[in-house]
């Protein structure tokens, strides 16, 4: 049986039964999330992993951007992009059904490495024509 399904729209969790202090998604043994507001203790009803998951789920172009951010700040370049932007970038290129690591998978990239992920700047490739671009450009020239 799957974790989530797709019904009007939405990805929503299937939950199991119980009271327990597991998450309540089918096949999870994860804990429940616990914090605490200025009302007190709540637990929710899902793992950390599952409210990750189903916010990837529902939210793809977000998650997308949120990723390509810490790139961004991890390889200390420029970041631009806003969602409007990508909505518009990734429409009707199959990106979301063909993302991945693989070699026929497709990824973002940047076409000027040093310009950073900004508007016009980032293209969509397959992960073979990534990495051999990666081995083709000249890093310490890039300086």
């Amino acid at each position: 049986m799957t974790q989530f399904v797709h019904r009007e729209g939405l990805w929503v969790a299937v939950l199991k039964r119980g009271t327990s202090k597991l998450c309540q998604v089918v096949n999870c043994r994860g804990h429940k999330t616990v914090r605490t507001d200025l009302d007190g203790i709540k637990t929710r009803p899902f793992c950390n992993k599952c409210r990750t998951r189903l916010f990837r789920l529902n939210n793809p172009i977000t998650y997308i951007l949120q990723r390509l951010r810490r790139r961004a700040n991890k390889k200390r370049v420029p970041f631009g992009l806003t969602p409007e932007y990508m909505a518009d970038f990734l429409a009707g290129t199959g990106y979301l059904e063909g993302r991945g690591r693989g070699n026929d998978d497709l990824q973002i990239d940047r076409i000027e490495i040093r310009l950073g992920y900004v508007p016009g700047n980032i293209q969509i490739i397959t992960g073979l024509e990534n990495r051999k671009k990666e081995h083709e450009y000249d890093y310490a020239g890039s300086l």
